[in-house]
């Protein structure tokens, strides 16, 4: 076998991942929250940018960097992403910026009513050794001992703990949870004592399920009985899990979709990333440019800046591209809801956009979308399905299907298959109604029946 050495000139197109590339892709990926630690970082570190709350507005293309000397001697000049909407309307939504943790949001409470430093330090050390669903996982004679304070000063401040929003911090077990739950609630009283009397009477048989046995047995009646079960049903499974919830409500949209007139407006929420601009404490710096090192130094941030504002501003518009396409490839779902969610990749939104899948998947992760029936990732409307029906929408149509059937005779999982192929057209098998209900949390036929 014969071997020869040989050069040869290919030509060939390669893409190359700059540094600055990268960049532009990683600030398209970024979560707001991510995002804006990134502008303050960046703010921190390029001395030409600094955050402002100023509505001047400037494009870093218009000049030259001959021409920036005379805009640091006339006044400072800030970067600021408009709202874009029609006439003088502009819409303007509150929500957390930073959500805090659980233990910071409870202690914040604890110590707006404790008097003194011990007991708020009691309940420093309560609220540590809480777990991750929210109940104590210490002794109250541990703490007693570890703290050198009495049993009843603990038990003073954790009977407050319990008592804090969301109620039932610091509980020992389930049922002392659920009970300052009930106390909390708004409902009416005697509804409430039904229900914890079945909590404090019934609990072994409750978590066993022998509701019927409990039902023909409970004093109050079985009509009591119903309406105790159905408000334990309204409460929460552990202490977190309503803060949990309430975390979910402080996402900070990054799209804000209104109906005026019949129309829908897309609202770009620039009000949740810190406004840059250039920052007039250098112009001492600038007027030393004859400095070679001076000069390169500002040349090079100047130009950082301009990369970083571009970014962010082609990040801008491909989310308000991305809004545009699914108001056009899911519009039912923006005039119907979930029931009306249609099949979709992202692969389609990248042919409709002339986009790259990657660019359609880097710039839907992390990003939230405010409408008429909620708050809703971008990737939310990208789902798999059957023919014209999502996963989601039939998953919808599930739920009310439970909802209204009748409870003395609970649906199967191939009734509710029968009834979406003859009612909806829909054919799937049951083996994947089975797998919508489980995701859906809904108890099978028999267990539905054991709970009447």
């Amino acid at each position: 076998m014969q071997m020869n050495l040989n050069l040869r000139l290919e030509q060939k197109q390669t893409l190359i991942m700059t540094p600055r590339l990268q960049q532009a892709l990683n600030i398209l990926q970024l979560s707001t929250l991510d995002l804006k630690e990134l502008l303050q970082k960046e703010a921190q570190e390029n001395p030409l940018l600094e955050v402002g709350e100023q509505e001047d507005t400037v494009s870093l293309d218009n000049y030259s960097s001959e021409e920036w000397e005379e805009i640091f001697a006339n006044t400072d000049y800030a970067f600021n992403q408009e709202v874009k909407s029609n006439g003088n309307e502009r819409v303007e939504e509150k929500i957390l910026a930073q959500p805090i943790s659980r233990d910071e949001y409870l202690t914040r409470q604890m110590n707006l009513l404790l008097p003194d430093e011990i007991r708020q330090k009691i309940a420093s050390f309560l609220i540590g050794s809480l777990d991750e669903k929210g109940y104590l996982a210490i002794s109250i004679h541990q703490v007693s001992r570890l703290l050198g304070v009495s049993t009843d000063e603990v038990e003073e401040v954790r009977e407050l703990l319990l008592e804090q929003d969301p109620p039932g911090h610091g509980a020992v077990n389930i049922q002392e949870a659920l009970a300052h739950q009930l106390a909390a609630l708004e409902a009416p009283e005697q509804q409430k004592e039904w229900a914890r009397k079945i909590i404090g009477r019934h609990w072994a048989e409750l978590t066993r399920g022998k509701w019927p046995s409990i039902r023909s047995k409970f004093e109050p009646g079985p009509e009591a009985f119903d309406r105790g079960v159905n408000l334990l049903r309204s409460l929460y499974p552990y202490p977190s899990a309503a803060y949990e919830e309430q975390q979910v409500r402080y996402l900070e949209p990054d799209i804000i979709l209104v109906r005026v007139d019949n129309e829908w407006r897309i609202i770009m929420n620039d009000a949740v990333y810190p406004r840059l601009r250039l920052g007039g404490n250098y112009r001492a710096l600038w007027h030393k440019k004859d400095n070679p090192e001076v000069k390169e130094f500002l040349e090079r941030k100047l130009k950082g800046a301009r990369w970083l504002l571009r970014c962010i501003e082609q990040r801008r518009v491909t989310l308000f591209r991305i809004t545009e396409a699914l108001l056009e490839l899911q519009g039912g779902f923006f005039s119907s809801g979930k029931k009306a969610l249609k099949p979709l990749a992202l692969r389609d939104v990248a042919e409709h956009l002339g986009l790259h899948i990657s660019t359609i998947c880097r710039a839907t992760t992390g990003k939230y979308i405010q409408t008429p029936y909620g708050i809703y990732e971008l990737k939310y409307f990208f789902n798999s399905g059957v023919e014209t029906h999502s996963s989601i929408s039939i998953k919808e149509l599930i739920r009310e299907m439970v909802d209204k059937e009748n409870k003395q005779k609970p649906l199967s999982d191939q009734d509710i298959a029968n009834e979406l192929e003859e009612g909806k057209g829909i054919g799937i098998s049951r083996r994947t109604v089975a797998k919508y209900r489980k995701q859906l949390r809904i108890p099978s036929s028999t267990e539905r029946k054991r709970m009447l």
